[in-house]
């Protein structure tokens, strides 16, 4: 039997801004509290954004901020690239981790 985790945690997705983004965007979330459901993990918290990920950097920091105020203080995206692609990009968001 697989272990649950019980865990409360915070989601985080980011789409692009052009058309259809919406859709995806749910998609993203409805993807998420899937996979949550399926390890046991609780979703506290949703946090989404339509943007680029410079212009959503202010977004990806108050969900962190809020998986911190979690008792997991977990949060999950779908994908790395919705949060960074350059190095520049990674060292701001240790930032925001730290």
């Amino acid at each position: 039997m697989k272990e649950k985790y019980n865990q409360s945690v915070v989601i985080y997705a980011r789409e692009s801004n052009h058309a259809g983004a919406e859709e995806s965007l749910e998609r993203q979330k409805e993807s998420l509290r899937a996979f949550c459901e399926h390890n046991g993990y609780v979703v506290a918290d949703e946090v989404a954004t339509i943007g680029n990920r410079q212009d959503s950097m202010c977004v990806l920091k108050e969900a962190i901020e809020r998986a911190k105020n979690t008792e997991g203080k977990i949060l999950f995206m779908a994908s790395t690239n919705r949060v960074v692609g350059t190095h520049k990009e990674i060292t701001e968001v240790t930032d925001l981790i730290e």
